[in-house]
C-alpha cells in the first residue's frame, strides 16, 4: 500500500498527522526534524511525511498552495491545517493534541 492509501486508510480510524512538504523548500528543511521529532513521540497518532512534488493527486485534491503544510485528518475528513514554519515545538506539539 502506498503512502497516499494508507493515510487515506488510517485516517478513518486513527488521527492522522502529514506534512507535505518538498525537497528544495528550505522551511521544510527546517520543520522536518522537528515533525520526525513529533512522531517518535506521540506513537498514538499516524504521522506521516509526503512529498508534494512526488504526490500531485494529494496536493491538489487537498488545495496544498504552499510548503510546508501540516494537515491532521479523523475519521476520514481534514480536521485541521496549518501553513507555513514559524511555528514552535510547543505550538506544533499543542495543535497536534488538539
Amino acid at each position: 500500500m502506498d503512502k497516499v492509501s494508507q493515510i487515506e486508510e488510517v485516517s478513518k480510524t486513527k488521527r492522522t498527522v502529514v506534512m507535505i512538504g518538498a525537497s528544495w523548500c528550505g522551511p521544510c528543511k527546517l520543520k522536518k526534524p522537528t515533525f520526525l521529532y513529533l512522531k517518535e513521540k506521540y506513537p498514538q497518532y499516524h504521522m506521516e511525511f509526503l512529498d508534494g512534488d512526488d504526490e500531485p493527486d494529494f496536493k491538489n485534491h487537498h488545495d496544498i498552495k504552499g510548503y510546508p503544510t501540516f494537515l491532521i485528518f479523523e475519521n476520514g475528513s481534514e480536521k485541521s491545517r496549518v501553513v507555513g514554519a514559524k511555528q514552535t515545538m510547543a505550538e506544533m506539539e499543542s495543535w497536534i493534541q488538539s
